[in-house]
């Protein structure tokens, strides 16, 4: 997102951008292929436990908790360079440079909070990191001038998607491990599937609601809005895997 920009403006093509940036994109699969090793499954699953895992309620919380998650940082990184373009009077390179910055505190964000997940277990974290990310994501439709979005930006960054989702994949995998053995990659794909669809959804959306009102900020907020409801759906999930909520009682998980 911050080097796009510039490439466009240098070369005066909007394809140039694609066509540079697909080349470490290809360079990553030589990478996989020489330094990651290939981890195959001793276990084959049967169909009934594919069922079993799909019909998983604690799943289906985290799933549609990390939407919402996604679905504001779609709405934030499709339709930011555009609100700061026509509502906050930045240039096609500064929409996209501040906009990239949610990755600069998103990156060591993913790592600090995936530690404390491990110390202070995955639900108390995620309830600490989902709501602050909507908050600062509220901030930015109310923030003023570049230092006000600058600092807003990288504030969402630090609570962001990259941030929340390895708390909630890494819950995912421990409820898989203790429940459905051997499904661990039906169970990520199933993840994948379901909170990526938001890449279709929040830019969409979005737009319509721009065509509506003339303005970003209710796409935004409707944004804020879903991910305070994923934060609510994650107090009715279990912290543990065995079903228990951290103080011993029973959850009932389907």
């Amino acid at each position: 997102m911050a080097v796009s920009g510039p490439l466009y403006q240098f070369f005066g093509s909007y394809r140039i951008p694609f066509i540079l940036l697909a080349v470490p994109s290809v360079l990553v699969i030589f990478m996989f292929m020489k330094y990651l090793p290939d981890v195959r499954n001793d276990v084959s699953p049967s169909f009934a436990a594919y069922g079993r895992l799909f019909r998983d309620r604690d799943i289906w919380k985290i799933n549609l908790a990390t939407f919402t998650s996604l679905y504001g940082f779609w709405a934030a990184a499709t339709w930011g360079p555009t609100f700061l373009q026509a509502e906050r009077g930045f240039s096609l390179t500064q929409s996209g440079l501040y906009t990239g910055l949610i990755a600069l505190t998103a990156l060591p964000g993913g790592i600090l909070w995936g530690r404390l997940s491990d110390r202070l277990g995955r639900k108390r974290t995620a309830l600490f990191v989902l709501p602050l990310s909507a908050a600062a994501l509220f901030l930015l439709t109310r923030a003023q001038g570049t230092p006000a979005i600058v600092g807003t930006l990288l504030l969402f960054g630090l609570f962001s998607n990259t941030a929340f989702t390895p708390i909630a994949i890494s819950w995912v995998g421990d409820i898989v491990s203790r429940r459905h053995p051997g499904s661990m990659g039906a169970a990520v794909g199933f993840f994948n599937g379901s909170v990526m669809s938001s890449a279709v959804v929040a830019p969409l959306v979005s737009g319509f609601l721009r065509d509506l009102t003339g303005s970003l900020v209710p796409a935004i907020t409707a944004g804020v809005a879903l991910m305070f409801a994923g934060s609510a759906l994650l107090l009715f999930t279990p912290a543990t895997p065995d079903g228990k909520d951290g103080k011993g009682k029973e959850v009932h998980n389907g």
